[in-house]
């Protein structure tokens, strides 16, 4: 197949889309329309500003859209959005001179950036959507409550959801979400659960060092709830523990400044952004992993794809969730899960799994749930089938 993928971003910023064009790249020609890379750091990096609009990455030709950089605040982060929606579109109408099977639009937020797909299939070329960040939903993150333009969000976001050919979602709440809030049809929407890196899966050994560490591997940003893990370490009153965030994100310096005032500079650690090669080093180091999300919408219909890492790398997860990933912890039995946002029961969990004896049983139990349902394998196979079934329709053609 000629696949087109849209995403508004790709390599060198790390999403789980990389993986899938490697992949898809091996059996089929894709081609990726994306902007500048700037996530997290929310600046363009100096070789890509006047440059690099044109490049070859895992196998698949990369073009690249003006984009302005996310930078700080929300005027900056609306920008953002906007620029790739509006140079997104610009080269979507250049490229529909050239032939497609299909359109694969990696949606994750804002979901605007689905809306360059429309071109392509106002010529006849259908689309399938995945969704990984649920709209106008993911927008309460930003602008808490359902005001004006959650309102106006909503009707825009159904347009596109309604109007692709093929929806793909990560888990049954999702679909559920999208067919209440939207009116999409069941029908034409299919669960398909992320993946982690298989790699993870051959993980041994464990770096000990004296204490207990507990590890949270990830974005550090306004969804994750992560106030509730240092919290959760100024109430545990066990010695012998540490606490490391290896990540980066929007709610960094305000969680660094919450662990100075919670006087937790002997317990916290916070590492930033460490290459992708370096993750083996920090599961080895882990005890056991960290997942923590603030309590209520998205959250609940979220599973967080470092859960299906954690599993993957054999590692006892503790955590503070509702909903989804809440479900999957406690049915696959890899660890223990209290509620989202609850420092007082993250901290008595986190207490338990120092005491525990047998963590072994929690990573094994994680890794044989993983493979059974989140492997890169199952997840190819599928993915490349709903692609197939999206390019034989005649394509719908999206709303505006």
């Amino acid at each position: 197949m000629d696949i087109l993928v849209i995403c508004q971003y790709f390599s060198p910023e790390a999403f789980q889309i990389n993986d899938i064009c490697r992949e898809l790249a091996k059996r089929h020609h894709v081609t990726v329309l994306t902007g500048l890379p700037n996530y997290p750091s929310g600046i363009v990096p100096k070789e890509y500003r006047h440059g690099m609009r044109r490049e070859t990455l895992f196998g698949a030709e990369v073009i690249r859209c003006f984009e302005i950089g996310r930078g700080r605040g929300k005027a900056r982060l609306a920008l953002n959005y906007l620029s790739f929606v509006l140079s997104g579109s610009a080269m979507a109408r250049r490229l529909a001179k050239r032939h497609f099977d299909v359109v694969f639009v990696y949606q994750l937020s804002p979901v605007l950036m689905a809306l360059p797909a429309r071109t392509l299939q106002k010529r006849g070329v259908p689309v399938c959507l995945y969704c990984c960040d649920l709209w106008p939903e993911s927008l309460k993150a930003m602008l808490p409550g359902e005001n004006a333009l959650f309102r106006l969000m909503k009707k825009v976001s159904g347009r596109i959801y309604r109007g692709a050919d093929q929806l793909i979602v990560q888990n049954a709440a999702f679909r559920d979400y999208l067919t209440q809030m939207h009116g999409v049809p069941a029908e034409k929407i299919t669960a398909l659960p992320h993946f982690a890196d298989d790699s993870l899966l051959s993980l041994e050994g464990h770096d000990e060092d004296g204490v207990f560490d507990f590890v949270f591997l990830g974005n550090l940003g306004y969804v994750q709830g992560l106030e509730t893990l240092l919290d959760a370490a100024a109430l545990l009153q066990e010695d012998g523990f540490l606490v490391h965030l290896v990540g980066d994100g929007s709610d960094a310096e305000a969680l660094k400044q919450r662990a100075r005032d919670l006087r937790l500079e002997d317990r916290v650690r916070f590492w930033g952004r460490q290459p992708t090669e370096e993750m083996p080093m920090w599961y080895r180091r882990a005890d056991a992993c960290v997942l923590t999300m603030r309590k209520g919408g998205l959250a609940d219909l979220t599973i967080p794809s470092k859960l299906q890492g954690y599993m993957a790398a054999g590692k006892p997860v503790v955590a503070a969730v509702d909903g989804q990933a809440a479900r999957v912890i406690n049915e696959s039995g890899c660890g223990l899960a209290g509620p989202g946002s609850d420092a007082k029961a993250l901290a008595e969990n986190m207490r338990r799994m120092m005491h525990d004896k047998n963590l072994s049983a929690y990573g094994a139990a994680g890794r044989a749930y993983y493979r059974a349902n989140y492997t890169r394998e199952k997840h190819m196979e599928r993915l490349e089938a709903l692609l197939r079934q999206t390019a034989a329709r005649p394509a719908k053609g999206m709303q505006t």
